[in-house]
C-alpha cells in the first residue's frame, strides 16, 4: 500500500515496483527497476458522490492537458504534479503516476499540520499555480468545461439520501454538540443550530461564481497530504509538488486559500500569521501575473474581499474535513466513507473525534473568527 490509514479516504493507493528490460540486445542482458504509484477508485455506494463530482474526468484532463501547459508557461522550471503514465476507466477508475517518493519527496505530518516555513512554500507555489492557470485557460477556454464543479457539486449534495451530505451534516452537528456546553459560546451555538438547519442551501452557494471576481483554477482539496516536500541536507524544505486534482474547480482563489488555512494550519499560526500569509500570497500572485503579461491584476483589497466572501467554505473545510484528516491512526482505522454512510456510526464517531483536546483548541479560536466574519448570520 502506498498510503497509511487516515492518509487517504477516496481511493486505494498502491506503490508498485516494476522490473523490466529494454528491447535491444544490450538491454536484454540487464534489468532495470522503477517505482510507480497506482491510484484506483473501485465503485462503492458510499463514495458514489465521486461520480457526481466527475473526479476521474477532471484528473484525466488536468494531468494530460493542463499540467504540461502550465509547466511549459513557467519562466523557471516548476513542478505542479507527478507525471502520468497511464489511465483507464474500465473496469475500475485507475491512474498510474511516477512515484515522487523515489525522487525524494515525502509527506509532512497531517496530525501536526504545517509550520510557517512549509506554509509559505505552499502559498508561493499556489500563487504560481493560480496565476499560470489564468494564462492556460485564456489560450484554451474549452478546458474550463471540466472544472465547473468541485467538492460541493450540486448533484452530489442533492442526491436522494446523499452519503456526502449526510457526512457533512453529521460533522456540523457533532461540532455543535461539542461547543454547546462551552461558556461564552452560547450565542454562537444558537447561530450554528440555525446554520445547520439550513446547511444544504448554504453548501450549495459556497463555491458558486460571484459577479466581478478574479478567477483561477483552484486545486480544490488543498490540505497537508495533498502536498509532498523535498528537503535539503539540513532538513529544510527545498521544493514541493501538489497531488490529487480530482476536486479542482474554476473560481475565486479564496476557495483554495480558505480550505488550506482551516485544514492545514494550527490555530496559533492562524492567529498570528493569517494576514501576513494573505499578503505574501498576493505579492507572489501579482509578481507571477506580471511576468505572464496579465493586464487585469486584482488589487490587494479586492483579493481580501474575495477571501472574506469565501470564509463559509473555510468553515465547511474546518468542520467537515479537518476533523477526519487530523486524527491519529488509532481513530482513523475505521474512519471510512463506507462507515460514515451509517448515520449512527457517524454520530458516535464524530463525538469521539471532537473529544480530542487539539480539536477543542482549534475550534475555540476558529468559531470566534467565523462568527466575526458573519459566517453564521
Amino acid at each position: 500500500m502506498g498510503s497509511k490509514t487516515g492518509d487517504n479516504y477516496c481511493s486505494f493507493i498502491y506503490r508498485v515496483q516494476l522490473k523490466y528490460k529494454g528491447r535491444s540486445e544490450e538491454q536484454q542482458n540487464r534489468s532495470s527497476v522503477m517505482s510507480v504509484i497506482i491510484k484506483s477508485t473501485p465503485p462503492c455506494s458510499a463514495t458514489d458522490f465521486l461520480e457526481d463530482m466527475e473526479v476521474f474526468l477532471k484528473e484525466k484532463i488536468f494531468y494530460y492537458h493542463i499540467l504540461p501547459l502550465m509547466e511549459n508557461l513557467m519562466e523557471k522550471k516548476v513542478r505542479f504534479g507527478a507525471r502520468i503514465f497511464y489511465s483507464m476507466k474500465s473496469p475500475v477508475n485507475t491512474f498510474v503516476f511516477e512515484d515522487l517518493n523515489a525522487l525524494g519527496y515525502k509527506l509532512a505530518s497531517r496530525e501536526r499540520g504545517l509550520d510557517e516555513i512549509h506554509a509559505l512554500m505552499v502559498l508561493k507555489r499556489l500563487a504560481q499555480f493560480h496565476s499560470v492557470s489564468v494564462s492556460v485557460m485564456e489560450k484554451d477556454p474549452s478546458l474550463l468545461t471540466g472544472f465547473k464543479n468541485g467538492i460541493l457539486a450540486t448533484s452530489a449534495l442533492k442526491k436522494k439520501n446523499s452519503n456526502f451530505y449526510g457526512f457533512v451534516k453529521s460533522s456540523c452537528d457533532g461540532l455543535i454538540d461539542l461547543v454547546k456546553s462551552w461558556d461564552g459560546y452560547e450565542e454562537i451555538v444558537r447561530k450554528m443550530k440555525d446554520y445547520s438547519a439550513n446547511l444544504l442551501e448554504r453548501l450549495l452557494t459556497m463555491q458558486q461564481p460571484l459577479a466581478g471576481e478574479f478567477e483561477v483554477l483552484n486545486h480544490g482539496d488543498l490540505w497537508v497530504n495533498n502536498v509532498l516536500f523535498r528537503y535539503d541536507e539540513n532538513s529544510v524544505p527545498s521544493d514541493m509538488v501538489f497531488l490529487d486534482y480530482q476536486m479542482s474547480i474554476w473560481g475565486s482563489p479564496g476557495i483554495d486559500i480558505n480550505y488550506f488555512f482551516y485544514t492545514s494550519l494550527s490555530p496559533e499560526l492562524l492567529k498570528s500569521r493569517r494576514d501576513f500569509f494573505i499578503r505574501f500570497y498576493y505579492n507572489e500572485l501579482k509578481t507571477n501575473l506580471s511576468k505572464l503579461k496579465w493586464n487585469t491584476i486584482p488589487s490587494y483589497e479586492e483579493l481580501r474581499t474575495q477571501i472574506t466572501r469565501r470564509e463559509p467554505f473555510g468553515f465547511f473545510a474546518n468542520h467537515a474535513i479537518y476533523p477526519i484528516i487530523s486524527i491519529g491512526e488509532n481513530l482513523a482505522v475505521d474512519s471510512t466513507f463506507e462507515n460514515f454512510s451509517n448515520a449512527e456510526f457517524a454520530r458516535k464517531k464524530f463525538k469521539q473525534i471532537f473529544s480530542q483536546e487539539k480539536l477543542k483548541n482549534m475550534y475555540s479560536y476558529t468559531l470566534l473568527h467565523f462568527n466575526d466574519m458573519n459566517v453564521f448570520d
